[in-house]
């Protein structure tokens, strides 16, 4: 998916796919209410911006629950999100056993380096079990409604001290 001489993709529904995507940097995304994406199992997810062309993933509206979220079940080690902005998710739960969110990660793999998870109706990320294996670096979380983040114990080794909690 490229960035169209700084033109935003508008997503209507939800985004579900089992394939390798690979997302340029500069591209942003607008998802309209319940929308969202879900990255399945075999599937892969590698969506690198650069700090002065961040990837963008948002709602059409800019208030918290404007879009759905990501859901993350993929367990490819080749995940990464980098220099990517992650805002107004929390439309709807994304799951059983999960709520509103900004990012779920279900039993997968994930690197996410200097990533911002704001103004969610929820959480910025929100795991459930101990299977997921993610590495948050440089990330920052900001004004999600009801914690930045909802994780296993056992994953916390998997956070950097860069990562800023505001």
């Amino acid at each position: 998916v490229s960035a169209l001489d700084s033109a935003k993709y508008q997503i209507v529904d939800n985004v579900d796919f089992e394939h390798h995507v690979t997302i340029a940097k500069g591209t942003e995304f607008e998802f309209t209410a319940d929308a969202g994406i879900v990255v399945r199992n075999g599937s892969v997810i590698e969506a690198v911006g650069t700090e002065t062309d961040k990837i963008v993933f948002t709602g059409t509206s800019k208030t918290a629950g404007a879009w759905r979220g990501i859901f993350i079940s993929s367990s490819s080690v080749d995940n990464i999100l980098e220099h990517v902005d992650i805002s107004y998710g929390g439309s709807t739960t994304m799951a059983t056993y999960f709520g509103k969110t900004n990012m779920v990660i279900d039993n997968a793999k994930i690197t996410l380096r200097n990533v911002s998870f704001t103004n969610s109706a929820g959480y910025g990320i929100q795991t459930r079990r101990d299977g997921s294996d993610f590495t948050l670096e440089g990330c920052e979380f900001n004004n999600n409604a009801d914690h930045d983040m909802q994780i296993h114990p056992t994953q916390i080794s998997g956070i950097d001290n860069q990562t800023n909690f505001n």
